[in-house]
């Protein structure tokens, strides 16, 4: 009978999950047009729950009274894959959460002009001595619309410092005299930032290395004359991950894919039409996989660097202060705002001179790549290739020059003071050996240049984690204590100045994107930790101050107690050191005659304890003590002659 009611029971309950499982899925699969988000919120009502009872388990969900906080438990316990989608449909979600749609701003430069501009920038940046080789048919140049997270916020900023102040202003050499501000000071209060400023945008994609997408950024002048030409992106676009531009596919990109094209379309001409018509005037959206929340993490990173600088030119104007030093810039987001737009960019990758790879122990070509913007600024980011054998002439020829028109005006002086030309022929053929070696010097620094500027960055990169190790040494707080706001935004922009400057030319896609996610993963524990340390230090302090109390009540009524003052709040000084410290008379210890009544004396009580204890926990020490002392007395006992010996033990003499 029992059997047969577990089966059952177990058969409804498996009808009863059918049942459930079929009328969900029916739901979920009906028109989307009925109920377009019901499915997203009944999965988001799950995990919110879920979460939440854990966090209730886990007794931490009284401590997140912000919503920030709430939200980075969220997305912890939110899997990577749940957020990829959030992210790759990242149009689709600023539909459903009211954000603005998603769009895109249509370009204005062609390829050739980009390609231009690209060769101008070369030429300018050195000095016209650029490498004319740099756009052979290896290179290749892509459109493309690159996912830009832009931002509004309105902020408040407070900071505190310690202020140098000269005594004579008019001399630089005055020693200053440094006093720290007592109070946190007002620098800016609820204002405002603009999303076009270059700051608040951010770029929401791991695929191009971040400092040459920084060329993709209209800039401040140029950027609301084209958000007035951005166009809303249509649902087949975002489908299809591809947006009709006819300035960025009128023309060949380069004579290699040229070539390319025409001769596949000699070997397959049937199937190279059917793809080219259906890709023809399609420029390719790049995939906005970066999440809104690490985005903002970013923009916030630089809005506080913005901060600083304000916050120092404030407290120099203000408060009459000629050097700032231990600044701490307290910032509060009132409210924000957020919206995904598509700026017009050339990707473009070519191939200059070569490189040793050490892993594969061989030299191979070196592959570089740059970015152009596609707006009216056509903005270059990429990195300087100047020419050894134009560097070599030019080095040459200045010390030449020089040389050529020093030489007429010295055999001038030398010939007016009665010296002869010797000295003068010395000078010339010194010129001409200047010049091979500037020369030889020009040509190696313009081969090497771009090694050279990434030991550089390398070197700047290991400066600035010096710089964090040594204010984080300097704010390091006590053991148990947790991490004040300002060190852990000092731990925070380290972290992510690492994930955007460490490296850039050897930048992996996916590799950057995992670290951005456990960046931000470790950084949302770090504030919920530092959430829990601090109510588990205010119950702490709670509880002592309620002992305190108790204890200053009985010590009203009966005196003070000795247990309380090595458990109290002076268990760090002592009791001696309390009553020092206070300019009190130290209590006896038998202030209510107890141990009097009784007839003990403490301080034998004391010794025969203390010669217990020592006799329990070491009893051979206690034997070495007593034979020590007993042979300390045998001896002394021969040294001297009895009189002696018992004068100096201060005994009669009569017991001789």
């Amino acid at each position: 009978f029992c059997s047969a009611a577990r089966l059952g029971v177990l058969a409804a309950l498996l009808l009863l999950i059918g049942a459930s499982s079929l009328s969900l899925h029916s739901y979920c699969s009906a028109p989307s047009n009925s109920h377009p988000d019901s499915c997203m919120l009944l999965f988001g009502a799950a995990v919110r729950h879920h979460a939440a009872l854990s966090l209730k388990r886990a007794n931490t969900l009284d401590v997140l009274d912000t919503p920030t906080a709430l939200t980075q438990v969220l997305h912890l316990l939110t899997p990577a894959g749940k957020q990829s989608y959030a992210t790759t449909e990242s149009q689709q979600k600023g539909y459903r959460h009211g954000q603005p749609a998603p769009s895109v701003v249509p370009f204005t430069v062609t390829p050739a002009a980009a390609l231009d501009a690209f060769k101008q920038f070369q030429k300018d940046s050195c000095f016209r001595l650029h490498a004319g080789n740099l756009l052979n048919a290896q290179h290749k140049l892509e459109p493309l619309f690159l996912p830009f997270w832009l931002f509004e916020a309105t902020i408040s900023a407070e900071a505190i410092a310690i202020l140098g102040r000269r005594a004579d202003k008019s001399n630089l050499r005055s020693p200053l005299v440094w006093a720290k501000m007592s109070e946190w000071k007002t620098v800016l209060s609820e204002s405002k930032l603009h999303m076009s400023e270059p700051y608040m945008q951010v770029f929401a994609s791991y695929r191009i290395r971040r400092d040459l997408a920084e060329a993709a950024k209209p800039s401040e002048q140029t950027f609301n004359r084209l958000a007035e030409n951005a166009v809303p992106l249509p649902e087949s676009a975002l489908q299809q991950k591809r947006y009709p531009d006819p300035i960025a596919t009128a023309e060949q990109l380069s004579q290699g894919q040229h070539q390319q094209a025409t001769t596949e379309s000699s070997n397959n001409s049937s199937s190279s039409n059917s793809s080219s018509t259906s890709q023809e005037g399609h420029v390719q959206l790049d995939a906005a996989d970066m999440r809104q929340a690490v985005a903002w993490q970013l923009c916030h990173r630089q809005i506080m660097h913005e901060q600083i600088e304000t916050a120092v030119q404030y407290l120099k104007e203000h408060l009459s202060a000629d050097e700032v030093k231990g600044l701490q810039v307290r910032l509060k987001v009132h409210n924000r705002s957020a919206c995904l737009m598509y700026f017009p960019a050339y990707h473009l990758s070519y191939v200059h001179g070569e490189k040793y790879t050490p892993s594969r122990a061989e030299i191979v070509p070196a592959e570089y790549d740059a970015v152009i913007g596609g707006g009216p600024d056509k903005r270059v980011g990429t990195e300087l290739h100047p020419s050894p054998v134009k560097s070599q002439a030019a080095a040459a020829a200045a010390v030449i020059g020089v040389g050529l028109g020093v030489l007429p005006l010295a055999h001038a002086a030398l010939g007016a003071l009665g010296i002869g030309t010797g000295k003068a022929a010395m000078g010339g053929a010194d010129a001409a050996l200047l010049a091979v070696l500037a020369a030889a010097g020009a040509g190696v620094l313009a081969s090497r240049l771009p090694l050279i500027a990434r030991n550089r960055h390398a070197a700047e990169q290991v400066h600035a984690d010096a710089s964090f190790y040594k204010q984080y040494d300097q704010r390091e707080t006590a053991y148990g204590m947790p991490p004040d706001e300002h060190t852990l935004w000092l731990w925070k922009d380290a972290d992510w100045r690492r994930w955007e400057r460490d490296e850039p030319w050897s930048w992996v896609p996916e590799q950057r994107r995992r670290w951005a996610e456990d960046l931000f993963r470790q950084q949302a524990q770090r504030d919920i930790d530092r959430v829990v340390a601090a109510k588990h230090q205010a119950e702490h302090s709670q509880r002592r101050q309620e002992e305190e109390e108790r204890e200053a009540h009985r010590e009203r009524k009966f005196g003070r107690s000795r247990r309380f003052n090595h458990h109290g709040p002076h268990e760090e000084a002592g009791t001696r050191g309390i009553y020092q410290s206070q300019n009190q008379p130290r209590r006896r210890r038998d202030f209510l005659g107890y141990y009097k009544a009784l007839g003990i004396n403490l301080e034998e009580a004391g010794k025969v304890a203390g010669l217990c204890n020592a006799w329990w926990y070491a009893p051979d020490c206690i034997w070495a003590a007593v034979w020590g002392a007993h042979l300390l007395g045998c001896y002394k006992a021969l040294l001297y002659s009895p009189a002696e010996y018992l004068q100096l033990q201060g005994l009669p003499l009569q017991l001789i």
